[in-house]
């Protein structure tokens, strides 16, 4: 319940403080605008990110500009042109695990009424995703997520116990439960599913261990939420899109650190393809162990101008009786 608590807590300051949201948005649109191109292929296209006002953001207010856009749930399910709730499925599962492996920035808070169809004529033909209300959106270093990155190759590979094994890394250590009942009743929500997606098994695994009263660690709480808004696309999503997101991912972030050659990744790919990932686990799990996160940049909050001496607003009319009576 403590956690919990502290949770909610750490939620509600952040969607309240107006001027950290301001400067996330404004680093969000910097970082967006300055993808290489390999990293706009990958991803897609640069979602829409409405600009806050430079005068009107404060402690209390925050007002931004206004966009016209469709709501997710306003959206036809599918449509061969223009926008549906499965091509803005894809765009918001694409943009928040691009940034979350390539630029190491998280939003948790990626919920379908956040996430919203810009109108006007050319988007009548090609979507763009709207993202607002991105005041959780905070760091998240490469080692936080490696854990669930080795968790899905272990899957793949047809090795639930080793992926059952790397969440455990994650969740916090039970007083009546010993480890390997955690990891026992984590492999069994893992085969659940077998068929469905890899993002989704790990999901239902953690949900298996949580009706326990086994919770992640604190550190992990958002990076958990944010998984289980992503497979809540699911719906709307071919089989396994989460996976091909995150690989997307993962392949911008090689191609721009380079921890091998380009022929050696193009080598590991192909063998990867033919025989599976089964053959090149170890690799795999190498070239992540090896990532090393990226200097954090805190994004700068706006630079407010000058409010004006307003102080007479506020006088008591008596005293301004009296200054009147002494001009």
């Amino acid at each position: 319940a403590r956690q919990l608590l502290e949770e909610l807590k750490h939620l509600v300051q952040a969607e309240m403080n107006f001027v950290d949201e301001a400067a996330k948005e404004d680093s969000m649109i910097r970082r967006a605008k300055s993808r290489p191109w390999y990293a706009r292929f990958l991803a897609g296209r640069t979602p829409y990110i409405p600009s806050p006002h430079p005068i009107f953001v404060g402690e209390d207010i925050m007002i931004e500009e206004f966009e016209n856009s469709t709501r997710f749930d306003d959206l036809p399910r599918k449509a061969i042109i223009g926008p549906s709730k499965g091509k803005l499925a894809k765009l918001a599962v694409d943009e928040g695990l691009f940034a979350m492996i390539f630029e190491e920035w998280l939003e948790p808070d990626p919920h379908t009424g956040n996430r919203n169809a810009k109108k006007g004529w050319l988007n009548r033909v090609f979507t763009r995703l709207v993202m607002m209300d991105l005041g959780q959106g905070e760091p998240v270093p490469i080692d936080k997520i490696k854990p669930i990155m080795k968790a899905g190759i272990a899957l793949e590979a047809g090795d639930a116990r080793r992926a059952a094994e790397s969440i455990l890394t994650i969740v916090q250590p039970s007083a009546t439960l010993t480890p390997e009942r955690i990891t026992a009743v984590i492999a069994a929500g893992l085969n659940e599913h077998p068929a469905g997606g890899t993002v989704e098994r790990i999901i239902a695994g953690m949900i298996a261990a949580e009706k326990l009263g086994v919770l992640p660690r604190p550190e992990y709480a958002s990076l958990e939420k944010a998984f289980m808004y992503y497979a809540g696309y699911s719906e709307w999503l071919p089989k396994s899109y989460l996976d091909r997101a995150l690989e997307r991912a993962l392949t911008a972030r090689l191609l721009r650190d380079r921890p091998r050659s380009l022929g050696s990744l193009i080598w590991l790919g192909l063998r990867r393809t033919l025989f599976g990932t089964a053959a090149v686990r170890g690799e795999l799990e190498s070239i992540i162990d090896g990532m090393q996160s990226q200097p954090a940049s805190k994004p700068k909050p706006p630079v407010l101008p000058a409010q004006p001496d307003n102080t007479a607003m506020w006088m008591p009319s008596s005293d301004l009786s009296a200054a009147a009576s002494t001009c």
